[in-house]
C-alpha cells in the first residue's frame, strides 16, 4: 500500500482502535507500523494483517528496542488510539510532528480516566471527545480537535462510545488534512477549568441497593453496559448483573423496591444461567425488595 503524505505509527488500545485504524485506511492514511499492548483484551492482529500494515504485541512501549525500531521509520507523527500509556519527551520527540491522543472526555473538564461511565454515573448532562497533543503529565496538552454533544436520557455507554468514535473520525481527517497543509491549530488548554475522573475496576460496579435511589442505580447499570462488566448485586448468594433497567413500568419487568422509589428490572447476568435472562424468567415473580439483595456474598 502506498504511505500517506504524513508517516505516522500508531499506539493502539482499546476496541476503539480498531474502528479508528478502520477509517484511517478507509482515507488512504495507512500506518507505517501498528503497537498494541498484550494486556489489551482486543487485537488489531487479523486487521493488520488483513490490510499489509506491520503489527507488533508489546508489553510496554517504553523498551530501547521499540524505540530504535520507532527511529529507523523516521515518522513524522505518532497517534495514540485512547493509549494508556503516557509517552516520555524522548518518545515523543522520536515523531518530526510529536504525537496526539484520542481521549474520550472534553477537556479541560474531563481529565482521567474511565469518562464515558463517569459522565453516565454523575447523570451529567454533556459529554465530548478530544485529540490533543500528548505530553509527559497526563493529560495535559494542547487541543488540535474537541467536540462536544447533549448527554440523552436514551444514551448508555455503548452510544457515547460509539459518539467519541465518530468524533475522532473527522477530527483525524481534519487534522490529517491541516498537517498536510500545514495548517493545523492548536489550543492550551484553560487551567481553570481543570477536572479529573479516577479509573474505574470491575468492582465498583457493586451496587448498595438499600442506600440509592432509582435514578442512581438507572445510571450505573446504563454508564456500565458492555462492553463493560456492569453493575451488580447479590440474590441469594448469587452475582447479579443488571443489564437493562428502566424508571417507569414495563410489561414483562420485575419491580424492584428502593428506599426511595421503584425501578424495573429487564434483563440480566447471573453465575447460574449462561447469557443474559429476562428478569422475570429469573426472580420469578414480578416484585423483589432492595432488603433481599445483598453487597457481598
Amino acid at each position: 500500500m502506498d504511505q500517506t503524505k504524513i508517516r505516522f505509527i500508531f499506539l493502539a488500545w482499546s476496541f476503539r482502535s480498531e474502528r479508528i485504524l478502520h477509517h484511517l485506511v478507509q482515507m488512504k492514511k495507512i500506518p507505517l507500523i501498528v503497537f498494541q499492548l498484550k494486556k489489551d483484551l482486543s487485537s488489531l492482529d487479523g486487521f493488520c494483517q488483513k490490510h499489509s500494515i506491520e503489527y507488533h504485541r508489546v508489553e510496554t512501549i517504553h523498551n530501547k528496542e521499540i524505540h530504535n525500531k520507532m527511529k529507523s521509520l523516521k515518522p513524522d507523527l505518532m497517534l495514540l488510539g485512547n493509549y494508556c500509556e503516557i509517552l516520555s519527551d524522548e518518545e515523543i520527540n522520536i515523531a518530526r510532528l510529536g504525537a496526539i491522543v484520542t481521549h474520550d472526555g472534553k477537556l479541560p473538564e474531563a481529565r482521567g480516566s474511565s469518562l464515558v461511565n463517569w459522565m453516565l454515573i454523575n447523570n451529567e448532562a454533556e459529554g465530548g471527545a478530544s485529540i490533543f497533543r500528548a505530553e509527559p503529565e497526563l493529560d495535559v496538552g494542547f487541543i488540535v480537535y474537541q467536540e462536544r454533544y447533549r448527554i440523552t436520557e436514551d444514551d448508555d455507554a455503548a452510544t457515547l462510545l460509539d459518539k467519541n468514535i465518530e468524533i475522532y473520525c473527522r477530527g483525524l481527517t481534519k487534522i490529517f488534512a491541516d498537517l498536510e497543509n500545514n495548517a493545523l491549530k492548536e489550543m492550551p488548554q484553560d487551567v481553570s477549568k481543570v477536572g479529573f475522573y479516577r479509573k474505574r475496576y470491575p468492582k465498583d460496579g457493586l451496587l448498595d441497593l438499600n442506600s440509592m435511589s432509582p435514578g442512581s442505580v438507572h445510571n450505573y447499570v446504563r454508564a456500565l453496559v458492555e462492553p463493560y462488566p456492569g453493575a451488580f448485586s447479590y440474590y441469594n448468594g448469587e452475582k447479579v448483573v443488571f443489564r437493562k433497567t428502566s424508571l417507569t413500568r414495563i410489561d414483562n419487568s420485575v419491580c424492584l423496591n428502593l428506599p426511595e422509589g421503584k425501578i424495573w428490572l429487564l434483563q440480566i447476568e447471573s453465575e447460574g444461567k449462561e447469557g443474559r435472562v429476562n428478569a422475570l424468567d429469573f426472580f420469578e415473580k414480578d416484585t423483589v425488595d432492595c432488603k433481599e439483595f445483598e453487597t457481598c456474598t
